[in-house]
Parts: C-alpha cells; sequence; structure tokens
C-alpha cells in the first residue's frame, strides 16, 4: 500500500522556477541549470521505482513511503521507505548512467559518462548506513524495536555496475518484487507494522533550502522582469514569501 505517494522534490520545482527566471548571462546560471538537470534525474528514477513498487502484488503485505525525513541526531532524507511484517527497508535510488564503480577504501562511487567524463561521489552505502542509524534512532525513542535493511536501487539498465564487496545489496528495479518477498514471506505478523505506519505518518518532516535566493546567495535584481514587475508592482513582490521561495 502506497501510503506516501511519489512527489516532485521541493527542491526541483524551485530549481526550475529558478532557472527560468534568472538571466543566461548571470554567474550561476550553468551550474544551476545543471543542478536542476540533476534533481529532475533523482526525481525521475525515484518515480520509477514508486511505480514498479505500486505494481507489486505484494503491495497489501507493505506501507511504502516516498521522500522520508523524520526526527533523528543524524540528517536523513530517504528516498523510499518500505514498513513489511518483520522489518523496516530504506532504499536509496541512483538514477547515474554509463559505468559506475562503487569502491572501499576508500568508499566512493565513481562515474564514467558515455562522453568519458569522471565524476567521484560520496559511496551510496555511507548515506544508507547514516540512514539506518538515524531510523534506528528514531524508533528507540518510540520504544520499537524492529531489524532495519537497506538496499541501492539503480532504477534503469543503462548502467554498468562494477562493485566491490558490499555487505548491503545493490538492486535494479525489477529486482524489487523479489527482493521485497523474501522478507515479507518470513513472517505475517502486521500489528507493529501499522503502529509503525502511524508513528511514521506523524512526524513526518519538511526539510527545503528555502529562500532559494539566499541560499544560492542570488539577489533579486538578478531576475528577469515579468508583467507583475512591468506593472509597478515591484516592492509587493519582494516583500511576498512568492519571491524568495521559489515558485
Amino acid at each position: 500500500m502506497i501510503i506516501k505517494p511519489f512527489a516532485p522534490s521541493p527542491l526541483t520545482i524551485g530549481l526550475q522556477a529558478l532557472v527560468t527566471r534568472l538571466q543566461p548571462t548571470h554567474p550561476q546560471y550553468q551550474n544551476l541549470q545543471q543542478e536542476q538537470k540533476i534533481k529532475e534525474a533523482g526525481d525521475f528514477g525515484e518515480q520509477y521505482v514508486m511505480k514498479e513498487l505500486r505494481q507489486t502484488a505484494l503491495l497489501n503485505d507493505c506501507h511504502i513511503f516516498h521522500n522520508v525525513i523524520l526526527p533523528s541526531v543524524l540528517p536523513m532524507q530517504i528516498d523510499i521507505l518500505i514498513i513489511v511484517p518483520n522489518a523496516i527497508i530504506l532504499l536509496e535510488v541512483k538514477n547515474i548512467r554509463g559505468t559506475v564503480h562503487l569502491k572501499n577504501d576508500p568508499r566512493q562511487l565513481i562515474r564514467t559518462s558515455e562522453s568519458g567524463e569522471v565524476h567521484v561521489f560520496t559511496h551510496p552505502e555511507i548515506q544508507l548506513e547514516q540512514y539506518i542509524q538515524g531510523i534506528k534512532h528514531f524508533l528507540d525513542t518510540q520504544n520499537i524495536s524492529i531489524p532495519i535493511f537497506g538496499a541501492v536501487v539503480f532504477p534503469f539498465n543503462n548502467v554498468n555496475i562494477h562493485r566491490e564487496d558490499s555487505e548491503l545489496p545493490i538492486l535494479m528495479a525489477k529486482e524489487l518484487p523479489l527482493f521485497l518477498h523474501k522478507h515479507i514471506e518470513k513472517s505475517k505478523e502486521t500489528s507493529t507494522m501499522n503502529e509503525i505506519k502511524h508513528i511514521v505518518l506523524s512526524h513526518l518532516r519538511d526539510r527545503t533550502p528555502f529562500p532559494l535566493c539566499q541560499y544560492y546567495q542570488i539577489d533579486v535584481s538578478a531576475f528577469k522582469p515579468t508583467k507583475f514587475f512591468q506593472i509597478g508592482h515591484r516592492k509587493q513582490l519582494q516583500n511576498n514569501k512568492l519571491v524568495h521561495t521559489f515558485p
């Protein structure tokens, strides 16, 4: 059952509005445009994984949440959280094209694009381990003890993955139904599952970098003029949160 359905990231929506309004000659324009594309790709991958989960016949034995932020001593923004009868499963979705090397010592994700460009990112296992500890701490405050698992999910087959030894599973989206089934079949107890669902719903948080002008240190004078500006309401618009929060 989808409890919290997919929704585009507020940052994605904000960046779309910001880039549309920003002058192309602005020194941050290209970087913000690239950041927008990355966020859009991430949203698209998460939306695809949520679609795969929605089509799974096992959904009656799951509670599925997209984009979960809960109060914790550790920062966490979980792409997808799944409550099954005997466990909680966290999914970190990586919509990346090209060749990916998941390296240890130090742990890094190294991506080589089709054009040969090499980019180095934080290993997704590090994020997942932090989220697992964060969820454990959160549930401890609610006096709940339940196994917590994590998996890295690549939504599409446009990536060639090379990995070194790893404790956490690396999955393609099409593997998720079988992966979930292996957890669900171990137990049919649902009382804790429903209790955790209600606790998560009652503690959900929002975290956005608004106001984007302040976040990216952009003065409102850099924006393209709009009809609203042209009819003499610039001061009114600047005083309105709409200018500063995008959209």
